[in-house]
């Protein structure tokens, strides 16, 4: 009799990890595809400022504040 129980609760356990499995592949899916749009924003923001920040870096340190100088350019 007990061996009965066990083999039912075993079945139970199984039917419902089984169920389980194919929410855990979703929310993975979800979240790895939330977490690849961050990720591609956040580069594409900061490649395209990130250049004309530096460049003012480097000139601010190249001229030393002083605004008659030409400014380097980055080719």
């Amino acid at each position: 009799m007990k061996f009965r129980q066990r083999l039912t609760t075993l079945k139970n356990d199984l039917n419902l990890l089984m169920q389980q499995k194919g929410q855990s592949l979703v929310e993975f899916v979800l979240l790895l595809a939330v977490i690849s749009m961050l990720s591609y924003s956040f580069v594409a923001v900061m490649n395209s400022n990130l250049g004309s920040y530096w460049e003012h870096c480097v000139n601010i340190v190249v001229n030393d504040g002083d605004t008659t100088k030409p400014k380097l350019t980055i080719d």
